[in-house]
């Protein structure tokens, strides 16, 4: 197993221009947690916010069927909160997220329903319009970037972060994760962001740095994690590397996958879907069996676990294209479990503030020309693949 320390971001505040203050996940109150998360994931909030079709932010939409069926639909937009210049976002949403035929307006018990989290490795069409949609958007943004005078050598040009937490935030405990449904955030690396100001965390955030379990940092765990998976992919002809972080965030592993950046879009999209779902399988039988381990030997760590921990799965995932050790460019995706919560861009090294204070990095005519080409290049990706 290789130690691998390559940073993901520039370490320091990310600055975001919005129209309105918002609150950064370290200062928002248990209360406004749980009024939050209890908003955004009901089925209309979710449709009108990130499922309009004829919205402009829709950059590219698809609708799933399996044998016939409607499965759900997948879509990328240009994210209605600030996440960083150019961000785009994808969302993969099942069929009961949409009302049914025939339906004109939503019922009061729709606007009262509870969106829960679930993986979207179960629903294996939707995973694999999800992947697709991941993979072009990162190569698109890859050759049409932002301009940009900084240059951060060993960086990825590129990253997609996923809080793939197996719960949203709530009154208790900060997941930093306010949707349900399967969503992932892709963004320019290094954009807006003050490597001066050192970035501000949580309590729970820090506190989690203290408590450790043993399946987050111990070699051995992660070295079970990569035999396991790699001996249920081999059915498939399919193999992953491993490389191990061990001393700068985000903390984890590394897996390598054989996905290349000029691959078939949809059979690297199948390729993620099995590596990630085998993943998923893999990790979360080993987290609940070494958290109930570390909570047999540690008190501490049992009593804040019971009241603020989150239950596996409890990663975040950092997916992006650099050269493996041959130099050839692959898709890898870095795995951060964070059982106490915290932000996907906090455990890169950052902290996040959004708000008017804050000047926008681009004008109008540069965000709008990035937008137009954006969406043009990332529909004929998507629709000759």
């Amino acid at each position: 197993m290789n130690i691998h320390e390559r940073r993901l971001s520039v370490w320091g505040l990310v600055e975001v221009h919005t129209p309105s203050p918002q609150l950064s996940n370290a200062l928002i109150t248990p209360t406004q947690r749980e009024t939050l998360t209890t908003r955004n994931n009901t089925p209309g909030y979710l449709r009108e916010n990130l499922f309009q079709r004829t919205s402009p932010d829709q950059i590219y939409w698809e609708e799933v069927w399996d044998d016939g069926k409607f499965a759900g639909v997948v879509n990328t937009i240009f994210p209605t909160q600030g996440w960083g210049e150019g961000a785009v976002m994808v969302n993969a949403a099942p069929a009961s997220l949409f009302l049914p035929p025939g339906s004109s307006k939503e019922t009061i018990e729709d606007k009262k329903a509870r969106v829960l989290v679930r993986p979207i490795y179960n629903n294996l069409p939707l995973s694999i319009e999800y992947g697709r949609q991941l993979i072009a958007g990162i190569i698109t943004m890859e050759d049409n970037p932002l301009p940009s005078e900084l240059i951060h050598p060993g960086l990825p040009k590129v990253v997609a972060m996923e809080n793939a937490m197996s719960i949203v935030s709530d009154r208790d405990r900060l997941a930093s994760r306010s949707i349900a449904i399967p969503h992932v955030q892709i963004l320019q690396t290094g954009l807006g962001i003050n490597s001066d100001i050192t970035p501000r965390f949580s309590k729970e955030h820090s506190l989690e740095r203290r408590l450790k379990s043993r399946y987050e940092r111990s070699s051995d765990v992660i070295e079970e994690i990569e035999r396991k998976t790699n001996a249920a992919l081999s059915d498939r002809n399919i193999q992953v590397d491993f490389l191990e972080r061990t001393t700068i965030p985000p903390l984890g592993y590394t897996m390598v996958t054989p996905i290349t950046r000029d691959g078939n879009l949809t059979q690297n999209a199948r390729l993620l879907s099995a590596i990630m779902g085998i993943h998923y399988d893999v990790h979360i039988k080993i987290a609940e069996r070494e958290i109930a381990l570390t909570s047999q030997n540690s008190l501490s760590f049992k009593s804040h676990f019971a009241k603020a921990g989150i239950p596996p799965y409890s990663n975040r995932h950092s997916y992006y294209f650099m050269p493996d050790r041959d130099g050839i460019q692959k898709l890898h995706i870095t795995v951060s479990p964070v059982l106490f919560g915290g932000g996907v861009r906090e455990d890169n090294g950052n902290s996040m503030d959004r708000g008017p204070q804050f000047n926008p990095l681009f004008p109008d005519t540069v965000l709008n020309s990035y937008k137009r080409t954006f969406k043009v290049q990332l529909k004929k990706r998507l629709q000759h693949t």
